[in-house]
């Protein structure tokens, strides 16, 4: 008949069995605290992300400062969290909401949100806030630095600007008589006028002219365009035309009177 021998186990063989479940336990245990601190060491889990404060306000700006009714008001407002959150945030100016929203914050980043206001005459105040409707569930005391207010004067409306100088007027030049009917224009008051229209030449043509005598009356111009007529053939005939004894066409203006066509023989 065989015998069965049943041996006990060894002591370094239960403390090493008792070794394998507390570790296990260990592993299960740190996997869970993993889960529920979102991934941070317990240490830190017990830092920031366990802190009453949450959220709170960096900064509020208003440009321009002092604006003037109608201006268009940029308000730039930043705020920042301890943990990685989504937060909420309005900015009111009075009674009226100008800008609301919901920002997803990094942890210990800061995030930037912006809205216009159109500037009303008198005093108003401007609110920026993070988490207005306490949704992270703060204390009194936390939530004391979640808000940030910014008091703009706005005055009366902006100050017309200076007029310009007005250019001095414009003084137009007393246009010249009419052209006669060579095509010359005419003389002055007070003299009588000689020219002749050489066609294709250099300046359209030559001109004299000789004062005419005063009287008590006006101005002799008679006597005046005597002397042009005996002038004219010394002065606008070539020698060869003089040569010829060729006519000559010209043009006599009394004062301001209509210009006269008129022939002279060259001489």
């Amino acid at each position: 008949m065989k015998s069965v021998v049943i041996s006990r186990p060894s002591a370094l063989a239960l403390c090493g069995a008792a070794l394998s479940t507390l570790l296990a336990a260990g592993h299960a245990r740190d996997a869970r605290a993993h889960a529920l601190t979102g991934g941070l060491e317990p240490a830190q889990a017990k830092g920031p992300c366990a802190s009453a404060d949450k959220v709170s306000a960096v900064d509020l700006t208003v440009a321009p400062s002092q604006p003037h009714p109608g201006d268009g008001v940029a308000i730039t407002f930043r705020f920042t969290a301890t943990c990685p959150a989504p937060a909420a945030w309005r900015i009111t100016a009075g009674e009226k909401v100008i800008g609301s929203g919901t920002k997803d914050v990094p942890r210990a980043g800061v995030v930037t949100v912006m809205a216009t206001w159109l500037a009303v005459q008198g005093d108003t105040k401007i609110v920026a806030s993070v988490d207005p409707a306490n949704l992270l569930g703060e204390s009194d005391a936390a939530r004391a630095n979640n808000a940030l207010a910014h008091d703009v004067h706005v005055a009366g409306a902006a100050p017309a600007p200076e007029p310009s100088p007005s250019p001095p007027p414009t003084v137009s030049p007393t246009p010249p008589p009419p052209p006669g009917p060579s095509g010359q224009r005419g003389g002055a008051n007070g003299t009588c006028s000689a020219w002749e229209r050489r066609v294709g030449s250099k300046g359209e043509g030559l001109i004299t002219v000789e004062p005419a005598r005063a009287t008590p009356s006006g101005h002799d111009y008679a006597e005046c365009v005597r002397r042009l007529v005996g002038a004219v053939p010394q002065a606008f005939c070539s020698p060869a035309e003089r040569k010829a004894l060729a006519k000559k066409t010209w043009f006599s203006q009394a004062g301001e009177q209509v210009p006269v066509q008129r022939t002279a023989e060259c001489r």
